[in-house]
C-alpha cells in the first residue's frame, strides 16, 4: 500500500510540474503575441487622375475613396491599399522589384538599418514600402479589387493602380502626398524624386520569396519532431503506471522499478511536450501572418492597424 501511494503521489507530482513548467514557459512567446516584430510604412495618397483609354475620366467612387498604402509583416512582400476611413480594399503580393531611383534608393537603405524598441522591449527593424508590381490576392471588405494590378513607381512619387470595373478597364495614378513610419510620427515625410516614363518598359527583379517557405519548413520539422518526442514519452509512461496498479495490492519486483522509471518519465514528458507547445504555436502564428488579414494591436500611443 505504501508502494502505491508513493507512485500515486510521484504521479501527482509528475502532472503539477508539467502544469508549471507550461506556466512559466509558455507566457514568454504568448506574451510577446501583440508586440509588433517590424515597423510598418504607410504611403498618404493624393486623390488620382483616371484614365480609360488614354483619356482622363471621371473617377469611379471606389478609386476615388482608396487614398492609403501599407506594408504587411512580410519585409514588404504583401502591402494594403485602402479607403482608410471605410476600410475597403486589398491585399497585394509583390511580383517583381522596380530598381529605386538614387535618392529614393539611399533612402530606402537608411531605413532597413534602423530600429525601434517596441512595447516587450524589443529592437525591431523598420521595413519600407519598396518600389515594384504587385498583384491582387486578398479582399479586405471589397470584391471589386479582384485581378487588379498596383505599381509603385521607382521615385515613390505615384502608385498606379491598374483595374477591370464591369466593361471598363481603369488606370487610375495616385501621387504619393507622405510616405512615413507610423511607429516615428515625428519624423518627416521621406523622400521621393520624379520617376521615370513608361513604367510597363521598366526591368523588374524577383523578390526573394524563398526565405517564407525556408522558415515554415524548418517549424514543421521542429513541431514534427517535438511532438515525435511526446509521443514517445507517453508511450514510456504509460506501461510505468500500468505496472504500479497491478502491483498495488501485492509486492512486487516491477513496482520499485515503476517507482523509479516514473518521474524519469514524466520529466521526459515535460521536456517533450514544453517545445512541442512552443515550436506549434510559432508555426500556426507564422501561417496566420501569411494568410493576411488586418487587426489591431497594441502599438506606440495606443492600438495600431495591423495586417
Amino acid at each position: 500500500m505504501t508502494h502505491s501511494t508513493t507512485s500515486a503521489s510521484l504521479l501527482r507530482r509528475g502532472v503539477w510540474l508539467s502544469v508549471l513548467s507550461l506556466g512559466l514557459a509558455l507566457p514568454t512567446d504568448a506574451a510577446a503575441a501583440p508586440c509588433t516584430d517590424y515597423s510598418y510604412e504607410t504611403l498618404r495618397l493624393e486623390p488620382p487622375t483616371v484614365y480609360e483609354n488614354d483619356s482622363v475620366v471621371e473617377a469611379p467612387a471606389l478609386l476615388a475613396a482608396l487614398d492609403q498604402v501599407m506594408n504587411s509583416r512580410e519585409r514588404g512582400f504583401d502591402l494594403l491599399l485602402w479607403d482608410g476611413e471605410t476600410q475597403r480594399g486589398g491585399v497585394f503580393r509583390v511580383e517583381g522589384n522596380f530598381a529605386a531611383t538614387p535618392a529614393v534608393a539611399a533612402g530606402l537603405e537608411a531605413a532597413r538599418q534602423r530600429t525601434y524598441l517596441n512595447s516587450c522591449g524589443d529592437n525591431v527593424a523598420f521595413a519600407p514600402l519598396l518600389p515594384g508590381r504587385y498583384k491582387h490576392r486578398l479582399t479586405q471588405e471589397d470584391r471589386t479589387l479582384g485581378g487588379a494590378e498596383l505599381l509603385i513607381a521607382p521615385g515613390r512619387d505615384v502608385v498606379e493602380l491598374r483595374i477591370r470595373l464591369g466593361r471598363h478597364r481603369y488606370r487610375a495614378v495616385y501621387p504619393v502626398r507622405c510616405a512615413r513610419f507610423e511607429d516615428d510620427p515625428s519624423s518627416g515625410c521621406a523622400v521621393a524624386e520624379a520617376s521615370p516614363e513608361g513604367l510597363d518598359d521598366l526591368p523588374t527583379t524577383p523578390p526573394n520569396l524563398l526565405s517564407w517557405e525556408q522558415r515554415e519548413r524548418r517549424l514543421r520539422i521542429q513541431t514534427g519532431v517535438s511532438w515525435s518526442f511526446v509521443g514517445l514519452s507517453l508511450v514510456s509512461t504509460l506501461p510505468t503506471i500500468i505496472v504500479a496498479r497491478q502491483c498495488a495490492k501485492g509486492g512486487c519486483f516491477e513496482e520499485y522499478v515503476s517507482v523509479i522509471n516514473l518521474p524519469l518519465s514524466a520529466t521526459l514528458f515535460v521536456a517533450s511536450l514544453i517545445p512541442a507547445l512552443i515550436y506549434t504555436y510559432r508555426l500556426t502564428e507564422h501561417r496566420r501572418t501569411h494568410n493576411t488579414s488586418v487587426r489591431l494591436e497594441p502599438g506606440a500611443g495606443g492600438l495600431t492597424l495591423r495586417f
